[in-house]
């Protein structure tokens, strides 16, 4: 009788145990889950910031490379008139005009505002007279670009000429990166159109 009680003690004893160290590794298991996400979430959180960071580099990247037509004034000046040989309705010889600098400081004459703030910049014009103007300045910065073509937009004299002039829908102020251009010419939208190609072709 002895016998039986003891072996039913042991018995009970042994599931006792059992059940304390399954419910041991339950809580070991438990916790290297818990453990295992919390690693996850953090290296999730931590993706993302770099994943954000890289976007937010690639995107001042590109206003850093923004548009910008290589070369000075002067050779886009050229490639316009390279590229304007091959249109029928223009008539512009460049040996018959003139290319001045234009100084920031005194630059009414082509633009209606005594000074503007930029870097350099030129002008093509009939060397004997004609309601023809082809200006083109590059910004000091590219934040500078839209103050300054809204006050050539707005101040630029369409009949500056002696007798003569264009009429105000033939005026043409645009820009690519940092590079303006002023056209007045009755056929403007096709030096327009050439402007804006050369975007493409850099």
């Amino acid at each position: 009788m002895k016998f039986k009680k003891l072996t039913v003690f042991l018995i009970v004893l042994t599931l006792i145990v059992g059940l304390v160290a399954c419910g041991g590794d339950t809580d070991n298991t438990s916790s290297q889950a818990e453990s295992s996400a919390a690693d996850t979430s953090s290296t999730g959180t931590s993706s993302a910031n770099d994943s954000s960071a890289e976007d937010e580099s690639s995107e001042e990247s590109g206003n850093d490379s923004d548009s910008l037509l290589e070369g000075d004034l002067e050779d886009i000046l050229a490639a316009i008139y390279a590229a304007a040989e091959d249109v029928d309705e223009l008539e512009l010889n460049p040996e018959y005009m003139v290319t001045t600098e234009i100084d920031p400081e005194d630059c009414f004459y082509y633009f209606g505002v005594e000074s503007l703030d930029f870097m350099e910049g030129i002008a093509s014009e009939f060397e004997m007279g004609g309601a023809y103007s082809l200006c083109l300045i590059r910004a000091k910065s590219i934040d500078d670009v839209d103050e300054l073509k809204e006050a050539i937009a707005e101040n630029a004299n369409p009949m500056k000429w002696v007798c003569m002039g264009v009429s105000e829908d033939k005026v043409v102020v645009d820009n690519i990166g940092d590079v303006i251009i002023l056209i007045m010419y009755d056929k403007s939208e096709f030096l327009h159109d050439i402007f804006l190609a050369l975007a493409d072709a850099d």
